[in-house]
């Protein structure tokens, strides 16, 4: 039987994955009937089952490989839900039976999908009592798949269609919803409603089930049988008061981890982890650790997640949205418990209930449910962005949990149900893996007598020899045997003969060609005439019981047999004399990839008789040389001699042929190198231990280091010596060490290292660039010669190595092409050398000490110490002592012979009495011809000494020698201490690009190039003695026609350069009219030139400038003297040129102080043009201020800023002088004096400011003070100020109690009421004021808010003027006398005080900073900010029937004041005001109101007051909104609505409907002519923003009654003017479920042009407004007209117009263009035009998966395409791509960014964008994500009154860009927020945070970020 066993099915798995996003129906459960194909007249057959979960409507394929090749689809045009099968009986597509092997199959289930989550379940399949916890096993490999968990925590029957019992366990449902078991695991589950709880499922397949009641853990294996449940947590496990409410698995195996969530309320510690492992029980006492703290009060964390990298997911339920995060993500828990300030995210707390959550990590999305609703919310895991919500209609949701395919599965123990629901996913396809193979086999036959030998090839010699492999003889005559021959070409029969004669029993039977008579001896059995063999891929068989007439030729033969009753192939054979395979050949035998090859000369033969059967393979025969026809083909086994491998490696005489040559032989040794066909073995390391061993087979058997004993040929091949025709090869051991490579001189490989490890080292010389050609990949040279490194072992070693680099490689020696190479196995046998000569010594230790070696002679006194305290700042250093006798110590050094070195050490001396007598010398000894040396005198600081020279020798030493000062009078005994020594020995000083030239020879003069035309006048010549003190010097004649010289010069860019020069003229008859000019031609953007008259002397003439460019000239130039009158002819000489582009170039100048500023009373900050050194700059004694203050106390040097503390504190308002003397800059240029004036005032940072101002009835006063800062605040630096009646000055302070209270915590308030004042002010005290204080006003006084600073009381906050003349002096936002009866609030976006009031009490309530409330107000007192300073507003009003009102408020409200009946009446037009009977709370925003039965179409009025929001906000007086119970009826349709000629017709007024919010009542909408899209009149809507509120607004234009109708499947539109990009407008209708809103359209297009806003009721998405359910519900077949809405983001007052609204049928489409301009990213080079294209991807073409490609017809990069079947109303949404790809390097708006949206207007149209939006070059980097920070020179510079700022930010961060003056005050924060990665670009105004102009000055701006700050500077004019 012949088997080829491919496994595919991890291949298949990625397949399914691939393939997984957003399915709706996969397929489970997949199996087969049998697990074998038996080929034959009629094959077998297997059956493929399956399950699917739902209706596959576009089909399913079952798909079947053999490995990666599809072989055959088997397609079930359509499914339904539930099982089906399939059956293939091993044949492709067309009916061929497939090869024999091992298949696999996969299925593929499709379907149609669906627009919005959809129900895919059926309720009376997934009816359960009380079910709590849901999990889906969603492993692809498991038995399990698809298999779907449903814990019930309750026993009982549910009342629903299709309830029975549910008891406590756990309930096995298929992915069909199929009910496949219940059990309960054994366990008594009856601790609570809760138990069993929610399931998790592990990595291996169990299921992790919490009882919720005992908070214990369970895990069970995948069936929940009895015998398999082990309790993981218990009470011994868990601290007091800790509820386990969910588990999740993490990890496998010994990183195995359970997270569990602790759902207690008071004391819940949050996100536990149990470090599992591979144990089943958690030991007793281990409590886990908290993993994650509880983000907020402890409220109920329900459930928990992670994702594969460890994330982790959880969520938290409270009733009240303000009390816990619905859900919230955590990086992965380390072993440090996680905090909420570590949060990747949370979703804001306005959401309740959060009960569950599910992670679809494959769509990277979660989903979490609500507890109070059916509300499902899905967020984007990745940021947390909200992506959607769906009603699921239950009436809680407890869990949730996502199948593998996406869909989504939730439990609801309210409904008692458990559904599932499908993506709005559109198309879709998931693919299942089958795990278990199918093998195709075809039996072995029963044939008695064999095809044993052939030959097709001996001319006149051919034969067959047949093999009787019985006990028997055998008639072939009476058995009916039959040869039959195919020819290959046509696969048809050419010949049959039937066997005549008998076959011995084991024995031979021979047929041969009509008059052959011997055969090598032999006699043949039976001639036959079959015209010979057919030369090509042909075949014959051998066929028993049949006759030869019974294959006719040209028949076929499979054909043929099978009309034969009871024939049977016993052998057949296909030979090959030209191209294989035959596929019809193998058909036709049923022999798929059978061949026998017959050689030129001798036989095919079975290598022994009837080897193999019938079903041979090639391995059962070979080709013989030698023929035996009739006699036996076995060939006794040769007899394999042991041998070493030296013994087989070493030549015989000739001198390169094993002495073994031919013979068989056996050898063992250790495998030191592996191909994929052969080794090398070696069994020591003398030569010729080695040897090539060639397999010709797989390797993957052996390993490295196996030792091996082989049997085989020795063999030459191409002169390499190898063991080859291998028979045997036995692993004796593994793991052996190898031997160790031979190290050799390159140009030494020779016979004797063939097959051994060797080590080469050199330089690389050469590198092939075709290593399958030269023969090699590269050449190592060591100085001996070239080696030859190839690639035969690793092939990647051509590449591997770099001209000039120096290797050491490792490999095996081979023979090839005539040469010996080195083969590398991989790349870590090709490593490169690093020649390291260099030394970095710092002596922390004394490990170098051994190293210095002494020369004193004899007398002992030189000494070489280490000392761990006499470095650099205290650090470890070498002291070496001379003992005063002028010896000295060395350290030997190596160098690079040729490279420049370097040796820097830092010095300090020490005991030295005559220094400069005796110096001490630092040399570098031997490396060069002459010693190096430098003499150091007297050095009491440590100082940085630096030799450099040219190494001509390898190696030399650091040599230190004192002087000898034994002698009288010497400098006694010297001690020296090293440190920081450093040896650089290939040394590469920066390129200077400077010019020097003194003109002493002609060298120079080939440089200066002459530009005269074709005149020939202008010279270049040098003279020796023309130069200044008659040195020489360079001549330049212009010939008089004013031609030029020129000489290039090189400088670095964005430099400063300077060119001196000496110059003097000759023959200059007129200067003044002919000048010649100097110039620097080309570094600058014009050229930098000057003008030069005569100079009869050297004169020195200089030019600077910047270098904008690398390369450019100096340049001389005459004037045209040619003419009458003219100069003459011109000669000038040049001498001492000097060009410097600051390249390296040394500073000269010293630092300049530019500016000093008072940070504080004690603090000033300098600010110098450059760095200051650290130690000049820290020198107190450098620094003195005036007015007695003298040197400062401290000086911190930060670059280019000096901070100077001062002793005495400065006088506010004051001015003061500053003189620095001696300071220094970085390159020891002294500033010897400069002075800088400066004011000392007071910046208002951040401080303490009044927050909130009462004046309320009689004594109810009182006053909050807010600290906005992250630090408390000491109050006593702090007093009140205050005035009465009309005093024009502060008259009183205040100082605050000392008493506990006498600071303000961080982010807090302090409130201060006066003592008469309410019970409800004083409990919000800390200071509770007597008479007089600061509570004692009365309307018309002013307090200060005063702070003390140095020996200054500085107003830092006011209420009220001090000059209070008049009532002015008191209002406040716009409100005349708000200081008096009012309660001020200051609004949140204020964080710091003003003690400008008439600038915070502003004009209006827009300009102030204040928020004024009725007297009494009370409410806001104690804390701060205060964001809700609105009541509740009337959202909108429903007649859910003739006797009960549906009321929405506009925000959570008290439940006891709407569940007042008092503060409600309802009222027609005529009948008076009733109150409702009964009110019924839905949440905090929706109330249900029974009242009096009401008529139908009839306009009632619902009023409402005294209702207070959550912030005790109440809503506005006389609150009232508007409904009618609607009664359909009918109207006609395809008709103008209203043309708004005759007035307004049904429509009220903007602010008519309850549901109107943010404009005020004066808002109109009325008839107009001044405007119309068509006729003379449209709709004129005047909206007046409410400064009351922020934030936008919104419109409700209500048809009232909804008396206008139109079909319910009809499109409704009307035309807009007057929009703006922050307004919507929409439709909403009313049909029988309530309001259905159309989409909502942006109107940015209608700001000046009429825009078309519709909805398409049959096709367009509709949205449940109110009480609406998202479709259209009509049984009339028509929908009552509701409203017009329009909302903007914005606080603006628009004038919009409606005209012509519409219902209409057949709308005609038009056309829409798309001009894409592409020419910025072309010049970017991000877009090739040549080789890229441009295509759109949208909604109307799937989102590119219907190709749109856009034109460039005139080739000028504006791409174009037009839509043509779009329609008036129509929203486009799309992005455009380079080459089809949404990769965000090239689709538009990457990383998440939004589409492109356009609404279609009613006419052709043409919309033009920039790619990207992109109109501005910006550079090579272009919308590339920056590589680096940085903060860019402001331009202009200096500027008024805007200048540019660009940044750029690397990765996501926070942002602040803030503006200092040069006192260091802060002026402006320009950006504070969090900014992702880009490049950006902002403006300056001249503006501070007041918005007052700043005065003129230089000023600073800083970048700050996380990871980065840099500061630049600009200056401001006026």
């Amino acid at each position: 039987m012949k088997r080829i066993n491919i496994l595919v099915i991890a291949l298949t798995l990625i397949f399914g994955l691939a393939t997984t996003s957003y399915a709706n129906v996969y397929a489970t459960n997949l199996a087969v009937s049998a697990e074998v194909i038996t080929t034959g007249t009629t094959n077998t057959t297997v059956d493929i089952s399956f399950l699917l979960n739902e209706d596959a409507d576009s089909g399913v394929d079952v798909k079947i490989y053999s490995g990666a090749t599809l072989v055959r689809t088997i397609t079930l045009a359509t499914a339904v839900k539930g099982s089906h099968s399939v059956t293939w009986d091993g044949t492709d597509a067309g009916g061929t039976t497939l090869a024999d092997g091992d298949y696999t199959f996969e299925v593929v289930a499709a379907d149609d999908g669906n627009t919005a989550w959809t129900q895919i379940s059926d309720n009376l399949l997934t009816v359960m009592y009380s079910p709590k916890g849901v999990s889906i096993n969603r492993d692809i490999d498991s038995p399990h798949f698809g298999t779907v968990y449903i814990s019930n925590g309750y026993a009982g029957t549910s009342a629903n269609a299709g309830g029975v019992y549910n008891g406590d366990g756990i309930y096995l449902f298929s992915a069909a919803q199929d009910s496949l078991t219940f059990s309960d695991g054994g366990i008594s589950w009856g601790h609570s409603s809760n138990s069993p709880n929610k399931t998790s499922i592990g990595d291996d397949g169990r299921v992790y089930v919490t009882d919720y009641g005992a908070d214990e853990l369970y895990v069970f294996d995948a069936d929940i049988s009895p015998a398999s449940a082990f309790r993981v947590l218990d009470a011994d496990n868990k601290v007091a008061d800790q509820y386990i409410s969910a588990n999740w698995v993490h990890g496998t195996g010994a990183d195995r981890v359970i997270y569990t969530a602790d759902a207690h309320y008071a004391t819940g510690q949050g996100i536990l982890e149990y470090a599992i492992g591979l144990e089943d029980t958690m030991v007793a006492g281990n409590y886990g650790e908290v993993a994650i703290e509880r983000p907020n009060n402890g409220y109920y964390q329900l459930d928990v997640e992670t994702d594969q990298a460890g994330n982790i997911y959880f969520c938290q339920k409270r009733a009240d949205p303000n009390q816990a995060y619905p859900l919230l993500k955590y990086p992965p828990y380390t072993g440090t418990t996680l905090t909420i300030d570590d949060t990747l995210w949370t979703v804001p707390m306005t959401y309740a209930g959060a009960n569950g959550i599910a992670l679809d990590e494959v769509n990277n999305r979660i989903a979490w449910g609500s507890y109070y609703s059916g509300t499902v919310y899905i967020h984007n895991a990745t940021t947390g962005a909200l992506i959607e919500t769906f009603e699921t209609g239950q009436s809680r949701t407890q869990d949730l949990a996502f199948d593998a395919a996406g869909n989504l599965y939730t439990v609801d123990n309210g409904s008692e149900y458990w559904h599932i629901w499908s993506s709005p996913d559109g198309a879709n396809s998931f693919t299942s893996p089958g795990q278990t193979e199918i093998t195709i086999e075809t039996p072995a036959l029963e044939g008695d007598v064999l095809v044993n030998e052939f030959d097709t090839n001996t001319s006149s010699a051919e034969y067959i020899e047949l093999f009787n492999t019985t006990d028997v003889a055998i008639d072939l005559a009476t058995d009916s045997y039959v040869l039959v021959f195919v020819n290959g070409n046509g696969d048809a029969i050419y010949q049959a003969t039937d066997l005549t004669g008998s076959i011995p029993a084991n024995g031979f039977y021979v047929l041969a060609e009509t008059g052959v008579t011997d055969i090598g001896g032999y006699t043949p059995d039976q001639n036959a005439s079959w015209g010979s063999f057919q030369n090509g891929t042909d075949a014959f068989g051998l066929v028993k019981g049949a006759a030869a007439s019974d294959f006719a030729n040209s028949g076929v033969y499979s054909t043929s047999l099978a009309a034969v009753t009871g024939a049977t192939q016993q052998d057949a054979v296909i030979y090959a004399g030209g191209d294989y395979p035959d596929t019809g050949l193998e058909a036709e035998f049923n022999l798929p990839g059978g061949l026998v090859l017959n050689g030129s000369a001798g036989s095919s033969s079975r290598i022994t008789d009837g080897q193999g059967g019938s079903n041979y393979a090639n391995s059962d025969w070979e080709i013989k040389a030698t023929r035996t026809p009739g006699s036996t083909n076995f060939v006794p086994p040769p007899t394999y001699i042991p041998y070493t491998i030296v013994e087989i490696q070493t030549p015989d005489a000739g001198g390169d042929t094993s002495q073994y040559y031919g013979e068989f032989v056996e050898t063992t040794g250790i495998i030191t190198a592996l191909t994929s066909y052969s080794f090398y073995i070696q069994d020591g390391t003398a030569d010729y231990s080695g040897i090539y061993v060639y397999i010709n087979g797989s390797t993957s058997a052996y390993a490295l280091g196996d030792e091996i004993t082989v049997q085989g040929v020795a063999d030459e091949n191409n002169s390499k010596t190898q063991i080859a025709s291998i028979t045997d090869v036995t692993i004796n051991s593994s793991g052996n060490a190898l031997p160790a490579p031979i190290v050799l001189i390159t140009n030494t490989l020779s016979e004797g290292h063939e097959g051994m490890l060797v080590e080469i080292s050199g330089e690389c010389t050469a590198v092939s660039s075709a290593a399958s050609t030269d023969h090699w990949a590269f050449k190592l040279d060591d100085g001996s010669g070239d080696a030859l490194v190839d690639d035969q072992i690793f092939s990647d070693a051509e590449t591997s190595a770099t001209l000039g680099t120096t290797y050491n490689v490792v490999g095996a020696v081979n023979f090839y092409y005539g040469a010996f190479t080195v083969n590398p196995r991989d790349i870590a046998d090709i490593e490169e050398v690093i020649i390291e000569n260099d030394l970095m010594l710092t002596f922390e230790d004394d490990t170098d000490a051994a190293n210095w070696g002494v020369y004193d002679g004899a007398t002992g006194y030189t000494t070489v110490t280490f000392d761990a305290t006499a470095g650099v700042d205290g650090s470890g250093a070498m002291v070496f002592g001379d003992g005063g006798y002028a010896y000295y110590i060395k350290r030997p050094i190596s160098a690079t012979v040729g490279t420049d070195y370097v040796l820097s050490v830092d010095l300090k001396t020490l005991g030295w009495d005559n220094p400069d007598t005796y110096p001490i010398t630092l040399s570098i000894e031997g490396l060069e011809a002459e010693e190096n040396s430098v003499s150091i005198n007297s050095l009491t600081e440590f100082t940085n000494i630096i030799l450099m020279g040219t190494s001509i020798n390898p190696t030399g030493y650091i040599k230190l020698q004192g002087a000898n000062t034994s002698a009288a009078g010497a400098g006694g005994t010297i001690n020296v201490a090293v440190d920081n020594l450093m040896f650089d020995d290939d040394y590469v000083p920066p390129p200077s690009l400077d010019l020097d030239l003194v003109f002493e020879d002609d060298t120079d003069a080939a440089n200066w190039g002459v530009y005269d035309g074709a005149t020939g006048y202008t010279t270049v010549a040098f003279d020796a003695t023309a130069g200044v003190g008659g040195s020489g010097a360079m001549v330049f004649g212009d010939g008089g026609y004013g031609y030029y010289i020129k000489r290039p010069v090189a400088a670095t860019i964005g430099t400063d350069y300077s060119l001196s020069i000496d110059i003097k003229t000759l023959g200059w008859d007129n200067p003044d009219s002919y000048p010649i000019t100097l110039a620097v031609e080309g570094l600058d953007a014009v050229e930098n030139s000057i003008s030069i008259n005569s100079l009869t002397d050297f004169t020195t003439i200089t030019l600077t400038g910047t270098a904008t460019t690398a390369a450019g000239y100096i340049k001389l130039q005459g004037s045209n003297t040619s003419a009458a009158g003219a100069g003459g002819t011109i000669s000038v000489t040049v001498d001492n040129l000097m060009f410097d582009d600051n390249s390296g170039a040394t500073d000269i100048d010293h630092p300049v102080l530019l500016a000093a500023g008072a940070l504080s009373s004690s603090i000033v900050e300098l600010v110098f043009n450059e760095d200051i050194d650290p130690v000049t700059g820290a020198n107190v004694a450098n620094y003195s201020v005036d007015h007695s203050i003298g040197a400062p106390t401290a000086a911190v040097v930060l670059e280019d800023i000096v901070t100077l503390t001062l002793g005495t504190g400065m006088m506010f308002d004051s001015t003061y002088t500053v003189i620095v003397n001696n300071v220094a800059d970085v390159n020891g240029n002294v500033l010897l004096a400069d002075t800088a004036s400066f004011m000392y005032t007071y910046e208002f940072v951040s401080d303490l400011f009044f927050s909130e101002y009462i004046e309320g009835s009689s004594n109810n006063k009182a006053l909050e003070i807010y600290n906005p800062t992250d630090a408390a605040i000491d109050l006593a630096g702090y007093t009140i100020g205050g005035t009465s009646n009309e005093a024009t000055d502060w008259e009183y302070f205040y100082t605050f109690p000392d008493t506990l209270t006498m600071s303000i915590a961080a982010m807090s308030t302090y409130v201060i009421a006066d003592a008469s004042a309410d019970s409800v002010l004083q409990a919000q005290a800390d200071w509770v004021s007597s008479y007089p204080g600061p509570t004692s006003y009365n309307g018309n006084d002013a307090r200060g808010l005063f702070k003390v600073v140095g020996l200054d009381t500085i107003l830092i906050d006011a209420l009220g003027n001090v000059d209070n003349a008049t009532a002015a002096d008191y209002a406040a936002a716009g409100i005349e006398d708000a200081m008096g009866e009012h309660t001020l609030l200051r609004k949140a976006n204020f964080t710091m005080g003003n003690p400008d009031w008439m600038m915070s009490a502003g004009t209006d309530a827009a300009s102030s900073e204040w928020v004024v409330f009725p007297q009494n107000t009370f409410r806001f007192l104690g804390t701060h900010p205060h964001t809700d300073l609105v009541g509740p507003e009337l959202a909108g009003i429903v007649a859910v029937s003739e006797t009960q009102l549906q009321l929405r408020f506009s925000e959570p409200v008290l439940a006891a004041d709407a569940l007042t009946l008092t503060n409600y009446s309802v009222q027609d037009f005529a009948v008076f005001a009733e109150m409702p009977t009964a009110i019924t709370m839905v949440n905090e925003k929706v109330f249900l109101l029974d009242i009096p039965a009401i008529a139908p179409n009839v306009p009632y009025t619902l009023h409402v007051s005294n209702v207070h929001d959550m912030s005790g906000n109440v809503i506005m007086d006389g609150a009232n909104i508007g409904v009618v119970l609607d009664i359909p009826g009918s109207l006609p349709i395809d008709r103008i609505i209203n043309d708004f000629v005759g007035g307004i017709g049904n429509w009220a007024d903007p602010t008519y409907s309850g549901s109107t919010y943010g404009i005020l009542t004066s808002s109109t909408f009325a008839s107009t002519d001044t405007m119309s899209f068509a006729g003379t009149h449209s709709g004129e809507m005047v909206l007046t923003d409410d400064p009351a509120t922020s934030g936008g607004w919104f419109v409700r234009l209500w048809n009232i009654n909804r008396v206008d109708r139109i079909d319910a499947d009809s499109r409704m539109f009307f035309y807009l003017y007057g929009g703006t990009a922050a307004m919507q407008a929409r439709i909403v209708v009313q049909d029988d479920g309530g309001y259905e809103a159309g989409p909502w359209r942006d109107i940015t297009d209608a700001a000046d042009d009429w825009q078309v806003i519709s909805f398409d009721l049959a096709n367009d998405p509709a949205t449940g407004w109110i009480n609406g359910n998202g479709a259209i519900d009509a049984a009339s077949g028509t929908v009552g007209i509701d409203c017009i809405q329009i909302r903007s983001s914005e606080d603006i007052s628009p004038v919009l117009y409606v005209d012509m609204v519409t219902e209409r049928y057949n709308i005609e489409p038009v056309e829409v263009t798309f001009d894409v301009n592409m020419s910025i990213y072309t010049l970017m080079e991000t877009f090739d035009m040549s080789a890229d294209f441009v295509d759109v991807a949208g909604n109307f073409n799937a989102w590119g998966e219907v190709p749109m490609v856009l034109d460039d017809p005139e080739a000028d990069s504006l791409y174009t395409i037009t839509l043509t079947d779009v329609y008036p109303g129509e929203s486009l949404e799309y992005k455009f791509r380079i080459n089809g790809s949404w990769s965000d390097d090239t689709a538009e708006f990457p990383f998440g960014g939004p589409a492109r949206v356009y609404v279609v207007p009613d006419t052709n149209s043409t919309v033009f964008h920039w790619y990207n939006d992109v109109d501005e070059y910006v550079g090579f980097a272009g919308m590339l994500i920056p590589t680096e920070y940085a903060l860019h020179d402001n331009y202009p510079n200096p500027f008024n009154p805007i200048t540019n700022i660009k940044y750029d930010i690397p990765e996501n961060t926070h942002v602040t860009i803030a503006v200092y003056n040069t006192l260091g005050q802060h002026v402006i924060d320009l950006v504070n927020e969090e900014q992702a990665a880009g490049y950006y670009h902002m403006q300056w105004n001249g503006l501070n945070k007041r918005g007052t102009p700043v005065g003129s000055g230089l000023y600073f701006y800083r970048l700050t970020t996380s990871e980065f700050t840099q500061s630049e500077k600009m200056t401001y004019l006026k």
